[in-house]
């Protein structure tokens, strides 16, 4: 009797943690996705991983290791972005709240990360008004312009370093050289203002991004998080 008792008492504990992996996680992870979208008025759910084994013992003492949220091409503000990404650890909440989607969500620590291309760039300038083709290569920038220059369409090739300051992408040329024709650089030099641009940065599921980096076709943007609050 003691040893059927004993059996179905860790059946019982086995049922549990399987169940608090294949339906108590997703809908936590689901709740908590569709809180974010609804607070940071995002035009997509984010994908939420809530990590943390056995996840329904983390959720009964209202905390866990480590949480992990991913957008995909979404736009904010008009500018697409290729991802967003935030990595949070020790996430404390109220466990009664968590799996309704109604209670705060905080971590202590953490990381955020967005990812923008040159292509996506270009056509938000282009749907500005602006006629500049951006390219980003290994922490440099590039930008190529058509201008009238003393009555004549020339292409001008104009690079330097792209710059995050003020909540702003700032990009102001150091380089310009004209192509396919001869133009003297002072006079290049005048056109210099035309080829630099000004983009506002769009806080994500409400992080202010901070540090930039220029890679090959894409600017990456992060912030480090501290006392984030991912919900309520």
């Amino acid at each position: 009797m003691i040893r059927w008792l004993v059996a179905i008492a860790v059946l019982l504990i086995v049922a549990t943690l399987v169940a608090g992996e294949l339906f108590a996680r997703p809908l936590a992870e689901k709740a908590v996705a569709r809180e974010v979208q609804q607070r940071y008025q995002l035009d997509r759910e984010p994908k939420i991983h809530l990590e943390g084994f056995p996840f329904l013992v983390r959720v009964a003492l209202g905390r866990l290791p480590a949480a992990t949220g991913e957008l995909q091409g979404t736009t904010v503000q008009g500018l697409r972005l290729e991802d967003a990404q935030l990595h949070l650890t020790d996430v404390r909440f109220d466990p009664g709240r968590l799996v309704g989607g109604n209670g705060q969500v905080r971590a202590q620590r953490g990381s955020a990360s967005v990812t923008v291309s040159d292509v996506d760039l270009t056509r938000f300038l282009q749907s500005q008004g602006g006629n500049l083709q951006i390219t980003f290569q290994d922490g440099e920038t590039s930008v190529r312009g058509r201008l009238s220059i003393e009555g004549r369409d020339v292409d001008v090739d104009a690079s330097g370093q792209l710059d995050l300051n003020d909540k702003q992408l700032h990009f102001q040329p150091d380089r310009l050289s004209a192509v396919g024709v001869d133009v003297p650089a002072s006079l290049l030099d005048q056109y210099r203002d035309r080829l630099g641009f000004s983009v506002s940065v769009p806080a994500v599921a409400g992080v202010q991004l901070t540090q930039l980096t220029v890679e090959t076709g894409r600017a990456r943007l992060a912030a480090d998080l501290a006392g984030y609050l991912l919900t309520g």
